[in-house]
């Protein structure tokens, strides 16, 4: 079972080989493409249990999913409060 999240924002976008920023403050991602995002939960007091992948690799992947289909996946870089 899911969280209801939304992209709160496009932070920039990345070199899938060498990982440097291309474009900063995109608006949109393509498919197949790097890019880091912001992701913010829909509803108030609502919690998700994430770690940083460098602290922990299991609990730092992400999937973001609509209606059962696979939009995004990745890994946690950083999470903010």
């Amino acid at each position: 079972q899911g969280q209801a999240a939304r992209v709160a924002r496009l932070v920039a976008l990345h070199d899938p080989k060498t990982n440097a920023v291309t474009k900063a403050k995109p608006r949109a991602v393509a498919g197949r493409c790097a890019a880091t995002i912001e992701v913010e939960l829909s509803g108030a007091g609502e919690t998700v249990v994430v770690e940083e992948y460098a602290r922990c690799r299991p609990l730092g992947r992400v999937a973001l999913r609509d209606g059962g289909a696979t939009l995004a996946v990745g890994v946690v870089t950083k999470v903010l409060e």
